[in-house]
């Protein structure tokens, strides 16, 4: 025995299609404010890789870090970070994270997750004026 259920669901389509609508009439700015927070994690995660190291150390590896939008129907998002591809781009994991050989043991210099974190507040600050705007 099978049994078949159906449910109308116009009024929950009708009472979301406003909500669809602004959503994408807030797309621009939503890409704009993804796009400054990608821009402040870059700067910030620069910054602090040239005050943190010394010398002639890291010349190259702060200019390698960039970031990258990425935007489809469903999504805005930045990819951020050393491009392996530039001078000393490779060398993300073990400026972030610190590296060990045999004979050295090189400390972290963490930059990108700090800079993440620093600026995540901000990000929400404008993501939460963005849907009050939406739901307005």
């Amino acid at each position: 025995m099978t049994a078949r259920y159906e449910f109308d669901t116009s009024e929950v389509d009708q009472l979301a299609a406003p909500f669809a609508a602004a959503v994408e009439e807030m797309r621009p700015e939503l890409e704009r404010v993804t796009e400054r927070g990608a821009y402040n994690i870059r700067r910030d995660a620069r910054r602090s890789v040239r005050e943190r190291s010394t010398g002639t150390y890291l010349p190259h590896y702060p200019r390698s870090i960039t970031y990258e939008m990425v935007a489809d129907s469903d999504a805005v998002e930045a990819e951020i970070g050393p491009e392996v591809d530039k001078p000393q781009g490779g060398m993300g994991p073990g400026v972030e994270f610190g590296s060990a050989t045999r004979t050295r043991v090189t400390p972290p210099i963490p930059h990108l997750f700090p800079a993440l974190e620093a600026e995540e507040p901000r990000y929400a600050r404008q993501l939460v004026r963005l849907l009050e705007g939406v739901l307005r």
